[in-house]
């Protein structure tokens, strides 16, 4: 199976307040969703090849409860505490067969789906620096978000070109599935001082610059 990029995620503070400043730079805001049983929600922006979420703790009690707990997303919010990565990366793609998985890992049946449905998370919890890795095989081309969502920014921002990770820790083991995700066109790993996302759009051809930090540890060029 082909690994595509489907969506991003980092970890903010309640109610997504960093998503103001994208905002006021000329993204356009997407729909919100709240997760019942996993005790997070969001705030979204559309591109024409993914999603960038903001993504928070709504609810102490769900995303600590036995079904949400070995995500690690509860470690992940308090990333600067844990030093857990409060990054996650969803992918999609068509498997070989209806048995097969993407990569080593597990089930994760969230309340807010229904029942028929799963996110395969990579096992991946024994290295704490790499981001959440995980594929649904009913995420949607992301192609199609133009459709359902507002994807023609003010700022003329249109599509994701590169995705550049930092991990804290040297030397560390990597998981099976990061060198999977690895593979992925857009995206890009390195070792780093501490945890760190810089998302490009469109080759930077604007030569626009907004940086997040130190709320959250991400940087957008466009």
């Amino acid at each position: 199976m082909k690994l595509l990029f489907h969506h991003f995620f980092v970890f903010c503070s309640p109610g997504g307040v960093e998503a103001e400043a994208l905002v006021s730079a000329g993204f356009l805001e997407g729909s919100r969703n709240n997760h019942p049983g996993q005790g997070t929600a969001n705030r979204r922006f559309f591109f024409s090849n993914g999603m960038l979420e903001f993504l928070w703790v709504e609810n102490p009690d769900e995303i600590q409860n036995s079904v949400t707990k070995p995500t690690f997303l509860y470690e992940r919010s308090r990333s600067f505490q844990t030093g857990f990565s409060p990054f996650g990366i969803g992918t999609y793609g068509k498997p070989a067969n209806a048995a097969s998985q993407p990569f080593p890992g597990w089930s994760y049946q969230p309340a807010y789906l229904p029942s028929y449905l799963e996110i395969w998370v990579a096992n991946n919890g024994s290295s704490p620096e790499e981001p959440m890795l995980f594929y649904g095989s009913f995420f949607p081309d992301p192609s199609r978000n133009s459709n359902l969502e507002p994807t023609a920014h003010k700022n003329s921002v249109t599509r994701l070109s590169k995705l550049v990770i930092e991990m804290a820790g040297k030397n560390q083991k990597r998981s099976p599935a990061l060198d999977l995700f690895n593979q992925i066109d857009l995206l890009e790993f390195r070792e780093g001082p501490q945890a760190l996302a810089t998302i490009t759009f469109d080759e930077g051809k604007q030569h626009q610059e907004l940086d997040l930090r130190p709320s959250v540890p991400l940087v957008l060029k466009y």
